[in-house]
């Protein structure tokens, strides 16, 4: 099969629906086998479910539908043993990891005198310990093939902050100081590291968060307004942007079109930030 990819790994993390999903049929619809990981347990206290297993055996079964091999792992991005054990079985099976999106990540609202600390600490460990690891544990196939390309899924809330949220906007904010450290380390192995920061992207996660915290969604758009310089996009419950708006980008700078493109963080929020 050809494409931008064949012949290339990738691995995407948080991959069963959402974003994830969208990023993995976008590799395998150029050509690249992926491995496609998710949680597919209950994490104690995560205000939505996390993605199913079925959800991800179906995923792969896309993916090989369209030519391509597909290894779904269920495997849990916050523990080191977990996420070193994902990437020797991806290594073992194909050979190799190209490309990397930590795509996993998690949410919940509660102001920060109301914040538990085991609430914080699951959104750091998801969101920015889990792009360390798989990070930190893929880095040295891509260190020793002297490619790859590493894209961290942050977010508008790594640029900016929004009441309720301080655990998930300092996750966010973290992993863009993570991209541009990692950037400047693996540079002299042709390495490149980026981050992408998608606005709100009308995912099932997206609309199971604001069912989970009645009000806050009103409460956001009064603070801040029109999310996009479009018209059409002032009603918080009908976002803008699609998953594929995202994986377009992923995509992009995955590509060779892409490869003097590192230590940065594209935004794709429909000129939000630029408020």
């Amino acid at each position: 099969m050809g494409g931008r990819f064949a012949g290339k790994v990738a691995l995407v993390t948080g991959a069963a629906r959402g974003m994830g999903r969208s990023h993995a049929l976008g590799f395998a619809r150029e050509g690249a086998d992926v491995v496609i990981n998710d949680v597919c347990r209950e994490i104690p206290s995560a205000p939505i479910p996390m993605g199913r297993r079925d959800e991800l055996e179906n995923l792969a079964d896309e993916i090989r539908q369209m030519g391509v091999r597909a290894l779904p792992i269920i495997a849990d991005v916050s523990k080191g043993s977990e996420v070193k054990d994902m990437v020797e079985k991806a290594v073992n099976t194909f050979g190799r990891i190209d490309i990397l999106v930590n795509n996993a990540g998690i949410a919940s609202v509660a102001k920060v005198v109301d914040m538990s600390e085991e609430m914080w600490d699951m959104v750091i460990n998801v969101n920015l310990k889990g792009a360390f690891l798989c990070s930190k544990y893929v880095a040295p196939f891509m260190i020793k093939n002297r490619y790859g390309r590493i894209i961290n899924i942050s977010s508008t809330e790594g640029l900016v902050g929004t009441p309720g949220m301080a655990h998930y906007v300092a996750s966010k904010h973290g992993l863009i100081g993570l991209t541009k450290v990692l950037a400047q380390e693996l540079a002299p192995y042709w390495i490149t590291v980026n981050a992408v920061c998608p606005g709100d992207v009308g995912t099932a996660a997206f609309h199971m968060y604001s069912k989970a915290y009645p009000g806050f969604a009103e409460e956001i758009s009064r603070l801040q307004g029109a999310y996009s310089l479009f018209p059409g996009y002032e009603d918080f419950e009908k976002p803008l942007l699609e998953p594929q708006d995202i994986t377009n980008v992923v995509l992009w700078l995955a590509s060779d079109e892409a490869r003097y493109i590192t230590g940065t963080a594209i935004v794709v929020d429909g000129g939000f930030t630029s408020k």
